[in-house]
């Protein structure tokens, strides 16, 4: 009985990767078709697409095994990605033995709570953790993009941790005038900022665009995600940062 539900569990999650492949083919037609036009939407589904149908495998995997998914798609808390630095700024040494990263929607409340925390973990391992942010705007908060682009533009001028410092600290109200006080209060020069973001918009774009992608293939469906040392954790408060922190360090 048990054979014939993992098959029937098999064959069902089969015809949704069938279906997400097809919808996927779709997409990038459209893509193809619409290259004149702005494709950030496009993009969001293609990434969220991407990262069920990785899911879906993993739940092939589990049955495979003889083991039942529960509560929906599972979360993978064993696996290590590759979560590559790019054009991330390091906050910390850049030979750290230990790298936290952080998918964040800069207007998401949670972000904001989660933030001094990570201060908190830098400060208690100075030299051997450091902290790398990814950009992973959710589409309901219209002003996360514009922020991260702020913070970015603050990166021009050599105050990329100031910038997300004082965001997050207060995030309720991110409109491009409230950002640009924000921007005055450390010292920014507003002119240069506002040209940079005029002038590297498209490439800031595909830069956002590119950590939200990578988000979507390491399992990030919420924000903010962390993962250390490529591995996604649980840890929210400095106790449970420590206890994974140190194990990796006593190895």
């Amino acid at each position: 009985m048990e054979m014939r539900v993992g098959s029937q569990l098999t064959n069902a999650i089969n015809n949704q990767q069938q279906d997400i492949a097809g919808i996927s083919q779709q997409i990038s037609q459209l893509k193809a078709m619409l290259e004149k036009f702005p494709l950030n939407e496009i993009n969001d589904q293609q990434a969220k697409i991407n990262g069920i149908s990785q899911q879906l495998s993993q739940m092939k995997d589990l049955i495979a095994k003889g083991q039942k998914p529960s509560g929906g798609i599972p979360e993978d808390f064993t696996k290590v990605y590759t979560i590559p630095v790019g054009e991330s700024p390091l906050r910390g040494a850049a030979a750290a033995k230990v790298t936290i990263t952080g998918f964040l929607d800069v207007e998401c409340p949670f972000s904001s709570r989660f933030h001094p925390v990570i201060a908190q973990v830098l400060e208690a391992y100075p030299g051997n953790v450091n902290y790398m942010v990814k950009h992973f705007p959710l589409s309901f908060h219209a002003n996360a993009k514009l922020a991260a682009k702020f913070i970015l533009a603050a990166g021009k001028q050599g105050k990329y941790w100031e910038m997300l410092d004082i965001i997050l600290k207060d995030n309720k109200d991110l409109s491009e005038k409230r950002l640009e006080g924000m921007a005055s209060s450390i010292k920014l020069d507003l002119t240069r900022l506002k040209a940079d973001i005029k002038a590297n918009d498209a490439q800031w774009e595909k830069l956002i665009q590119e950590d939200f992608d990578l988000g979507a293939s390491v399992q990030v469906s919420g924000t903010p995600t962390y993962y250390i040392n490529g591995r996604k954790t649980k840890a929210r408060n400095l106790e449970a940062f420590k206890a994974e922190i140190d194990a990796i360090l006593k190895k």
